[in-house]
């Protein structure tokens, strides 16, 4: 919508919170617990290295056509989380998309939520994506493009211990 918003989003094992960065954050009721599962998702697709953990089991899920473009599937699972499935971009290997089931507050069944990844870009040697998609059963519901990457320093202390 050619808006600029700054916010923090802060996922723990004991709880949630977030805020604008200029005013103290509050706590997310624990319905929201479901983002833990949404951001593992993501967050798998950008580190990798989180795949070797001697704790996962991966099997091979197949190919699938993603935008016209052929993509290699694994089945990531781990004890006490919820299965990920990841697709990789056969021809570049950069994950083109994430799914997990996720029980939202209210529901009482599964929602699917498929993350796309798309416009990479390098910085400091990383392949980054620039635009993220969230479809939730299939119906887009969230697009992010992602700019001005950069690595921070050291953040200031007492930043996740809030509210």
């Amino acid at each position: 919508m050619g808006r600029t918003n700054n916010a923090i989003l802060v996922v723990t094992p004991e709880k949630i919170w977030n805020g604008n960065g200029t005013q103290q954050g509050r706590e997310l009721p624990a319905a929201f617990a479901f983002l833990r599962d949404a951001f593992r998702a993501i967050r798998l697709a950008q580190d990798l290295t989180a795949l070797r953990d001697k704790d996962v089991t991966l099997s091979h899920l197949g190919e699938v056509k993603i935008d016209d473009r052929v993509a290699v599937g694994l089945k990531v699972v781990a004890k006490g989380q919820p299965d990920v499935d990841l697709f990789f971009d056969k021809e570049t290997l950069l994950p083109a998309r994430a799914e997990v089931r996720v029980l939202e507050p209210g529901d009482a069944n599964e929602t699917v939520y498929a993350f796309y990844f798309a416009d990479y870009k390098e910085v400091d040697g990383v392949k980054l994506f620039g635009k993220l998609t969230l479809k939730r059963d299939d119906k887009t519901s969230l697009e992010m493009e992602l700019s001005d990457f950069r690595p921070r320093e050291a953040l200031d202390e007492g930043t996740f211990d809030r509210p």
